[in-house]
């Protein structure tokens, strides 16, 4: 097409033209920050053919990718080889650029995109009819049909000098954690990370978007903070921390409600108005796993009670969780736990007369010379009692001891453990030490800004920096832990963490000096915090 100007004819195709190899590397890395993500991406198109195995090798600078999805079609397959052509002229190029970005078959545009010293693509639908496209480096692609009766699926073979198989691996492992048992790696089914929580559920919301909302809803073995988890076509593609909620994670899969070019903050925007209805779900799934406390662990039955206590504190389903049987209870001697409500516990309490007190041990004490006179004793740590106060106002007293028949190892252990009530309450009630960890949602806005941040930079101070941050009841000194996973222990109170909480307020490079001083020399946070202090302070 051309058009007169000033008695000149002017090619508007030329003028149009894009130059397609650079608006492919372009794309490539808008999308995919290296070519070791390409394998991850060859999996969620795999995911998204429907695939119900999914095999991928690494070899030296090589990777295979099999699956037993729907074929690729014809009309992708012309593009990709398009793409692959220098020699196909520049406007037909574009279009099969456009083609494929519309589709969104990232994948193939990152293929044409890679530079690849060879490429074997083979697939075909169930009727064993296909498509195999070859690729040699310094030889133009040859598209031609595979060979009758081929497996139906897709095979794709790739090798080039830039896939760095080791960040392909870890970033593999990374962002397909949800994918299940059809993904396997190197002939080893790849890890459920649905596995790895305390409970966890599948979920089908419908929430008034264009499809319910579908994924998994889990409550995860240690930490505060609520995290959701993002998925297109099984592959994570963002997450983020929710505040004021509950302590859970969700993982929702949104291949089927967005489109092709559709970014991580569309996808965010998207699930916004579903969160409170997931933090509702959330609770309603601890009460349910509740139901099993008597078969849990010790770890996970105090977890789960301390969840729900959180739950109740941020006013969710606080009725609920006072009649639930939570608390492990000692009614005779030799027998195993019953678990009671909160709400038994103190009507246990009015029909002793008097104020809603509880006779009650904490884990670590012996129960053996407790005297039962038929009412239930509770086994709680200061942390559930603590929050069982605030929420419901019950209260906690040492059960009586038979000490006259105790002897002096007895008499000595019931000085102990009186010890250890009388501690544990003052405690409780004073905030001195360091007290229970503050769920992220039980933050100010303040303090949780310097905890993400410290997040964000201490865990790379040093081998042995601490690789979690907590901010705690109490005003105790600054400490770490020294069991896996090391943390780092900020009472709330302490004149030291409180200012680091003003300075980081007001200024985001104060983070390096606070993380400074809040180590005490054990470790020297990133040289990019420390980069920003120089640029903000003038040094």
């Amino acid at each position: 097409m051309t058009m007169p100007r000033e008695g000149r004819a002017v090619d508007v195709a030329k003028i149009l033209t894009i130059d397609v190899d650079a608006e492919l590397r372009k794309l490539s890395t808008a999308q995919l920050q290296g070519p070791w993500q390409l394998p991850a991406e060859l999996v969620r198109r795999s995911v998204g053919a429907g695939a119900s195995r999914i095999e991928v090798r690494f070899g030296r600078k090589r990777v295979r990718v099999d699956d037993d999805g729907a074929a690729l079609d014809p009309a992708s397959l012309r593009a990709l080889v398009s793409l692959l052509d220098p020699r196909v002229p520049r406007g037909d190029r574009h279009a099969a650029l456009d083609s494929l970005e519309n589709s969104g078959s990232i994948a193939l545009l990152a293929l044409a995109g890679l530079e690849l010293d060879a490429l074997s693509l083979t697939t075909a639908g169930a009727d064993g009819r296909g498509h195999q496209l070859d690729l040699r480096r310094g030889k133009a692609p040859t598209l031609g049909a595979a060979r009758r009766g081929a497996a139906p699926g897709t095979r794709i073979e790739l090798s080039a000098d830039g896939l760095d198989l080791g960040r392909a691996r870890s970033w593999l492992a990374d962002v397909t954690r949800f994918v299940g048992a059809k993904l396997v790696v190197d002939g080893a089914p790849a890890a459920d990370g649905l596995r790895d929580y305390l409970v966890s559920a599948p979920l089908h919301l419908d929430f008034g978007a264009r499809a319910p909302l579908r994924g998994h809803l889990a409550i995860p073995r240690s930490g505060d903070t609520p995290r959701l988890w993002i998925l297109h076509h099984g592959v994570v593609v963002t997450h983020q921390g929710l505040t004021k909620a509950p302590t859970f994670e969700a993982i929702l899969e949104l291949g089927a409600l967005v489109g092709p070019r559709s970014t991580a903050a569309d996808l965010r925007e998207l699930v916004a108005p579903a969160l409170p209805r997931l933090a509702d779900e959330s609770v309603a799934l601890m009460l349910q796993a509740a139901e099993r406390l008597p078969q849990m662990g010790a770890a996970a039955q105090r977890r789960l009670l301390s969840l729900l206590l959180q739950a109740g504190r941020l006013g969710r389903r606080r009725r609920d969780i006072e009649q639930a049987p939570l608390v492990p209870c000692l009614v005779a001697h030799d027998e195993p736990h019953v678990w009671r409500s909160i709400a038994a516990l103190r009507e246990q309490a009015r029909g002793e007369g008097g104020p809603a007190v509880i006779p009650a041990l904490y884990p670590s004490q012996a129960s053996g010379e407790v005297i039962l006179g038929g009412g239930a004793v509770a086994i709680l740590d200061a942390a559930a009692r603590s929050m069982i106060t605030e929420l419901f106002g019950l209260r906690f007293r040492p059960p009586p001891r038979q000490l006259a028949q105790a002897g002096l190892g007895g008499r000595l252990r019931d000085l102990g453990d009186r010890l250890s009530d009388l501690v544990g309450s003052v405690a409780a009630a004073l905030h001195l030490g360091v007290g229970p960890a503050l769920p992220d949602a039980m933050l100010s806005k303040a303090e949780r800004r310097l905890v993400e941040h410290l997040r964000a930079v201490i865990p790379s101070a040093g081998p042995d920096a601490p690789q979690e941050v907590v901010l705690c009841r109490g005003r105790g000194r600054v400490r770490q832990t020294r069991s896996a996973p090391r943390r780092l222990l900020l009472p709330r109170d302490n004149p030291e963490v409180r200012a680091c909480v003003r300075a980081v307020a007001v200024d985001e490079a104060w983070v390096y000096p606070a993380s400074v001083a809040l180590l005490g020399g054990r470790g020297l946070p990133s040289t990019g915090a420390r980069a920003t202090w120089l640029r903000r302070s003038g040094a």
